[in-house]
């Protein structure tokens, strides 16, 4: 049988090993392991969660200032064509995507020349000249052209052209070719026949760099200062 000392001694030496288990378990701050584990857990959780907020607001910032950049680009091309256009005392067109405008200045007389490729963009480019003579700049130009890049290269754009009746019209190396048609009764036939560019659109997708989805733009303008024959 056992007697009292010996269970009493079980006990004690019991009482020693679970004080040494405890000591074990236990950080210098009072912390058991256990709580360090669920510690770490939780905060590799939440550094998680901040992370990810980081990057959704990171991304969201690149997509406000991609979006801010593609109404930009719209706005600036639709001023920049319309302008053009309607200040135009003759519109020459050699393709959907080459014309040059000629249009009085203060000095005297501009050409726009707008151009796209997908290499450069779409571009324009003005030069200067001392003197409008009809509906041509004349003499030596003033200064080299200033190019101006409106849209990247990786958007779509393309010109159009209509005459002075309203009727379509297409340009392959400047030589134009009328739309099938009859003039209606309000049109006179000359300016149904005319292949004198009365109006000119811009249509396209503009794509900015950080913004998935394209920005649809149409731009068209009546040539103001181009009269009929």
């Amino acid at each position: 049988m056992q007697t009292s000392a010996t269970t009493a001694g079980r006990r004690a030496r019991v009482s020693t090993v679970a004080k040494r288990i405890r000591e074990c378990l236990v950080r210098d701050d009072g912390a058991t392991l256990p709580e360090t584990i669920i510690a770490v857990v939780v905060s590799a959780t939440m550094m998680g969660a901040i992370s990810t907020g980081v990057i959704a607001l990171t991304t969201l910032n690149h997509s406000v200032a991609a979006t801010a950049a593609s109404i930009r680009d719209v706005t600036t091309t639709d001023m920049r064509w319309r302008e053009s256009v309607r200040q135009a005392v003759q519109i020459t067109p050699a393709d959907d995507h080459t014309v040059t405008m000629t249009v009085p200045a203060a000095t005297g007389c501009r050409t726009d020349s707008w151009t796209f490729d997908r290499a450069s963009g779409l571009r324009v480019a003005t030069t200067v000249y001392p003197t409008l003579t009809g509906t041509s700049c004349a003499g030596t130009a003033l200064a080299p052209a200033a190019t101006e890049t409106l849209l990247p290269g990786n958007s779509g754009v393309s010109f159009h052209y209509r005459n002075l009746g309203g009727r379509d019209v297409t340009y392959t190396a400047g030589s134009p070719t009328l739309a099938p048609g009859t003039a209606p009764a309000e049109v006179a036939s000359t300016g149904w026949t005319s292949t004198t560019v009365g109006s000119a659109y811009l249509d396209g997708t503009v794509i900015t760099p950080g913004r998935a989805q394209g920005r649809l733009i149409h731009s068209s303008q009546i040539a103001n200062n181009i009269v009929g024959p």
